[in-house]
Protein backbone atom coordinates (compact mmCIF):
# COMPACT_ATOMS: atom_id res chain seq x y z
CA UNK A 1 0.00 0.00 0.00
CA UNK A 2 1.07 3.56 -0.65
CA UNK A 3 0.13 5.98 2.11
CA UNK A 4 0.56 9.65 1.39
CA UNK A 5 -1.00 13.06 1.75
CA UNK A 6 -0.59 16.79 1.53
CA UNK A 7 -1.75 19.89 3.39
CA UNK A 8 -2.51 23.54 2.79
CA UNK A 9 -2.78 26.47 5.16
CA UNK A 10 -5.23 29.36 4.94
CA UNK A 11 -5.66 32.23 7.42
CA UNK A 12 -8.69 30.52 8.98
CA UNK A 13 -7.92 26.78 8.54
CA UNK A 14 -5.40 24.07 7.83
CA UNK A 15 -6.58 21.34 5.45
CA UNK A 16 -4.91 17.97 5.02
CA UNK A 17 -5.75 15.05 2.78
CA UNK A 18 -4.36 11.65 3.73
CA UNK A 19 -4.94 8.59 1.61
CA UNK A 20 -3.86 5.02 0.98
CA UNK A 21 -3.94 3.10 -2.25
CA UNK A 22 -2.98 -0.30 -3.57
CA UNK A 23 -3.26 -0.68 -7.35
CA UNK A 24 -3.97 -4.43 -7.16
CA UNK A 25 -6.76 -4.10 -4.57
CA UNK A 26 -9.31 -2.70 -7.01
CA UNK A 27 -12.26 -4.07 -5.05
CA UNK A 28 -11.03 -2.66 -1.73
CA UNK A 29 -11.00 -6.05 -0.04
CA UNK A 30 -8.19 -5.22 2.37
CA UNK A 31 -9.14 -4.48 5.97
CA UNK A 32 -5.83 -2.74 6.73
CA UNK A 33 -5.92 0.42 8.80
CA UNK A 34 -3.08 2.90 8.85
CA UNK A 35 -2.51 4.84 12.07
CA UNK A 36 -0.85 8.14 11.23
CA UNK A 37 0.26 10.96 13.49
CA UNK A 38 0.30 14.39 11.93
CA UNK A 39 3.00 16.51 13.57
CA UNK A 40 2.02 20.09 12.90
CA UNK A 41 3.85 23.25 13.96
CA UNK A 42 3.34 27.00 13.84
CA UNK A 43 -0.39 26.68 14.46
CA UNK A 44 -1.55 30.21 15.31
CA UNK A 45 -4.44 29.21 17.61
CA UNK A 46 -4.32 27.96 21.21
CA UNK A 47 -7.26 25.57 20.75
CA UNK A 48 -8.49 23.91 17.57
CA UNK A 49 -11.51 22.05 16.31
CA UNK A 50 -10.73 19.16 13.99
CA UNK A 51 -13.34 17.78 11.60
CA UNK A 52 -12.58 14.64 9.62
CA UNK A 53 -14.35 13.41 6.53
CA UNK A 54 -13.38 9.78 5.89
CA UNK A 55 -14.01 8.26 2.48
CA UNK A 56 -13.86 4.47 2.40
CA UNK A 57 -16.16 1.47 2.10
CA UNK A 58 -18.02 2.35 5.29
CA UNK A 59 -17.91 6.15 5.41
CA UNK A 60 -19.35 8.71 3.02
CA UNK A 61 -20.07 5.92 0.55
CA UNK A 62 -22.94 3.66 -0.39
CA UNK A 63 -20.49 0.92 -1.44
CA UNK A 64 -21.56 -1.74 1.10
CA UNK A 65 -25.27 -1.05 0.60
CA UNK A 66 -24.85 -1.19 -3.18
CA UNK A 67 -23.22 -4.63 -2.87
CA UNK A 68 -26.02 -5.77 -0.57
CA UNK A 69 -28.70 -4.59 -2.99
CA UNK A 70 -26.88 -6.01 -5.99
CA UNK A 71 -26.43 -9.43 -4.38
CA UNK A 72 -29.83 -9.83 -2.73
CA UNK A 73 -32.18 -12.63 -3.81
CA UNK A 74 -34.36 -11.69 -6.77
CA UNK A 75 -37.55 -12.24 -4.76
CA UNK A 76 -36.77 -9.23 -2.57
CA UNK A 77 -36.60 -6.77 -5.45
CA UNK A 78 -39.41 -4.55 -6.61
CA UNK A 79 -40.09 -5.19 -10.30
CA UNK A 80 -41.67 -2.77 -12.72
CA UNK A 81 -41.98 -4.32 -16.13
CA UNK A 82 -38.64 -6.02 -16.69
CA UNK A 83 -36.51 -3.43 -14.89
CA UNK A 84 -35.31 -4.04 -11.37
CA UNK A 85 -36.14 -1.10 -9.13
CA UNK A 86 -35.31 0.05 -5.63
CA UNK A 87 -38.01 0.69 -3.08
CA UNK A 88 -38.47 4.24 -1.82
CA UNK A 89 -36.76 3.23 1.45
CA UNK A 90 -33.76 1.77 -0.40
CA UNK A 91 -33.45 4.84 -2.62
CA UNK A 92 -33.60 7.03 0.50
CA UNK A 93 -30.84 5.00 2.18
CA UNK A 94 -28.67 5.24 -0.94
CA UNK A 95 -29.21 9.00 -1.11
CA UNK A 96 -28.41 9.48 2.58
CA UNK A 97 -25.24 7.40 2.32
CA UNK A 98 -24.05 9.42 -0.68
CA UNK A 99 -24.27 12.71 1.24
CA UNK A 100 -21.13 14.16 2.84
CA UNK A 101 -20.97 13.63 6.63
CA UNK A 102 -18.37 14.52 9.25
CA UNK A 103 -17.00 11.21 10.53
CA UNK A 104 -15.06 12.58 13.51
CA UNK A 105 -15.24 15.90 15.34
CA UNK A 106 -12.74 16.68 18.09
CA UNK A 107 -11.14 19.55 19.96
CA UNK A 108 -7.48 19.86 20.93
CA UNK A 109 -5.19 22.23 22.80
CA UNK A 110 -2.19 23.40 20.83
CA UNK A 111 1.17 22.90 22.53
CA UNK A 112 4.08 25.25 23.10
CA UNK A 113 5.38 26.79 19.91
CA UNK A 114 2.11 26.07 18.11
CA UNK A 115 2.63 22.31 17.93
CA UNK A 116 -0.10 19.71 17.52
CA UNK A 117 0.23 15.93 17.32
CA UNK A 118 -2.94 14.68 15.69
CA UNK A 119 -3.69 10.95 15.37
CA UNK A 120 -5.53 10.04 12.17
CA UNK A 121 -6.67 6.65 10.89
CA UNK A 122 -6.89 5.91 7.17
CA UNK A 123 -8.46 2.70 5.89
CA UNK A 124 -6.92 0.77 3.00
CA UNK A 125 -7.93 2.40 -0.29
CA UNK A 126 -9.49 5.22 1.70
CA UNK A 127 -8.97 8.91 2.24
CA UNK A 128 -9.38 11.25 5.19
CA UNK A 129 -9.90 14.96 4.62
CA UNK A 130 -8.94 16.80 7.81
CA UNK A 131 -10.04 20.39 8.54
CA UNK A 132 -8.31 22.16 11.45
CA UNK A 133 -9.87 25.44 12.51
CA UNK A 134 -9.63 27.70 15.54
CA UNK A 135 -11.99 26.44 18.25
CA UNK A 136 -14.78 28.80 19.21
CA UNK A 137 -14.78 29.82 22.85
CA UNK A 138 -17.36 27.78 24.81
Amino acid sequence: FAVSGFASKKPDAINALLYSHHPLDIQSRSQNLFEITLDLSDIPWSKVRVKEYCFDKGNNSYYCLALELRDRPAGKMAHVGQDTCYSAEEAGRLKEMSMLHVTKDSRHSVGAGGTLRLPVTVMANGADFVVIEPAANP
